[in-house]
């Protein structure tokens, strides 16, 4: 009891620390609202590591090279399914971290329909992606609580809705009893 106690307080401090610090990733003065049509998603030659020194290639003297991503290309079709796999540290969870542009690109861009994610707001851009992490836990609410945490101006109707769209209906409504 007492060992869970610590690691929430932990987390609490990790929680805090990351919210108490300035933004690094800023948008640009003349950032659009990004508008997704069909939802395609372009990486073009993308390059990112988390701020380590490697040297350049020396072989062809050219670029850098290493890192968690290396000129990743790849196109994600309007309404593929794409799961992400590999041993920790591959970077999987950076492919998601570069998506929701929490980190710039060292090189590279990303397109959704079309525009590049460094031209978007961020709040559009993460407006418009839905995500489902590893920590499956609730907050202590009921479920429907839970889905008006990620936007609460949405109102009650519009969570029934979403959860409707993913199937939960059925269960959510039998939670509420």
């Amino acid at each position: 009891m007492v060992a869970g106690i610590f690691e929430n307080i932990g987390v609490v401090q990790e929680g805090m620390e990351t919210i108490s610090r300035p933004n690094q990733v800023l948008d640009r003065p003349d950032s659009r609202p990004l508008v997704v049509r069909d939802g395609e998603i372009r990486l073009e030659h993308v390059s990112f590591h988390y701020g380590r020194e490697v040297a350049p290639n020396t072989e062809t003297g050219a670029g850098r090279t290493g890192g968690v991503i290396h000129d990743l290309s790849l196109v994600i079709a309007p309404g593929e399914k794409v799961g992400l796999v590999g041993r920790s540290g591959a970077g999987k969870s950076t492919f998601v971290n570069l998506l929701l542009r929490f980190y710039d690109l060292e090189s590279g861009r990303i397109l959704i329909d079309g525009q590049d994610i460094s031209h978007v707001t961020q709040d559009s851009l993460r407006a418009q992606i839905g995500m489902v992490t590893q920590d499956t836990s609730l907050l202590h609410r009921s479920v429907l609580d839970n889905i008006l945490y990620g936007r609460p101006s949405g109102g009650e109707a519009a969570a029934i809705a979403a959860a409707s769209k993913a199937q939960a209906d059925d269960f959510i409504a039998g939670s509420r009893t």
